[in-house]
């Protein structure tokens, strides 16, 4: 696979679950985001940068912000080799007091939530940083289909913890979590897609095919709505 979405140049060398299903992830969250042309735009626990570099190779101007020093380290090296002027911040995304209020048109999380323990407090901190208007695109492994083992006899759904099996080691919360999560802060839910597998996922990744009759990712958009 030599692109993700377009953004991607570097070739996953070595496929895993936890790759193709980003891959997945971000041609659902792509697609739900449209045109950024002129946004300001601020992607967190923004990892390498995949979206972050999306969003800026499609006209938005960029910040991105990620807690974890050698995820940084990683993103910051792919800006000073392939520029795109994307400012990258050492931050909390539940405590964002680097950012003025209503600050963004668009912000977005691609896979990481499920590393954020306090998902209430990063929404807060989203709704005071976004704009009326303004979107949150994200997307999170599938609460109810990411695992292969998964079934009401092995996992319970309603048990809010580290999944096992899940290819990112994320945090499971329930559908209702985050959406009563995001109504709690002002946040409507306009548009979700559930994204499966495509032929290209399985050819980088066999193990992929059991993702063709299941949705792997669960992408969101939620709007602030204007007042």
């Amino acid at each position: 696979m030599d692109h993700i979405a377009g953004v991607e140049t570097r070739k996953i060398v070595e496929p895993s679950a936890a790759a193709v299903q980003r891959a997945i992830a971000v041609r659902a969250m792509t697609h739900i985001i449209g045109s950024a042309a002129n946004k300001d735009a601020l992607d967190i626990a923004c990892g390498d940068g995949v979206i972050a570099r999306w969003l800026a190779m499609h006209g938005a101007k960029v910040h991105a912000l990620e807690e974890s020093s050698e995820m940084l380290a990683e993103a910051r090296r792919i800006e000073s080799e392939e520029p795109l002027g994307i400012t990258y911040i050492t931050a909390d995304p539940t405590d964002m007091f680097e950012f003025e209020d209503a600050s963004f048109d668009l912000v977005t999380c691609c896979m990481s939530l499920g590393r954020i323990d306090n998902l209430s407090a990063l929404v807060a901190e989203t709704a005071r940083v976004i704009r009326l208007g303004g979107r949150f695109v994200f997307a999170v492994s599938h609460p109810c289909f990411n695992i292969e083992a998964d079934s009401p006899n092995q996992h319970d759904y309603f048990i809010e913890d580290k999944k096992n099996g899940d290819p990112n080691g994320s945090k499971h919360r329930t559908i209702s979590t985050y959406f009563n999560t995001l109504s709690a802060r002002g946040f409507t839910v306009r548009r979700v897609i559930e994204p499966s597998a495509e032929g290209r996922d399985v050819l980088v990744y066999p193990p992929a095919k059991k993702w063709l009759k299941t949705p792997v990712a669960l992408a969101v958009e939620a709007v602030f709505p204007k007042i």
